[in-house]
């Protein structure tokens, strides 16, 4: 591991994070006290949330493949920027989340299709 990883995996080992009570908090109170911890962004703590907790109304709005998917989708000039996102997920409230697993799932088809022809 690098020594950045290290510092972020100590800080994250050292933050006395109570697990089990983080899976009672509210989506943005999870997202706030996760991302207090030194190493972890906005990206890993909704991800976190959505993928390990299984809540519903969570998009990672940052994610590149979401953006990318997002675009081709709805047909977009251009990947949209995560403020766009945000706006464009207010729509699929409150099921964030499985409109994120439809989308990551036709990124990855997408993307095995790509140069076959």
């Amino acid at each position: 591991m690098s020594r950045p990883k290290i510092r972020y995996a100590k800080a994250l080992a050292l933050s006395g994070l109570d697990y089990e009570r983080l899976a009672v908090f509210p989506d943005a109170e999870v997202v706030s006290r996760l991302t207090a911890i030194t190493g972890i962004g906005r990206w890993t703590a909704e991800v976190y949330a959505l993928q390990a907790l299984g809540r519903a109304d969570v998009f990672p709005h940052g994610d590149l493949a979401l953006q990318e998917a997002a675009r081709q989708v709805f047909h977009l000039p251009a990947r949209p920027s995560e403020t766009e996102m945000r706006t464009l997920a207010e729509n699929w409230a409150p099921f964030r989340a499985v409109a994120a697993r439809l989308l990551w799932a036709y990124y990855k088809h997408h993307k095995s299709r790509e140069g076959i022809g």
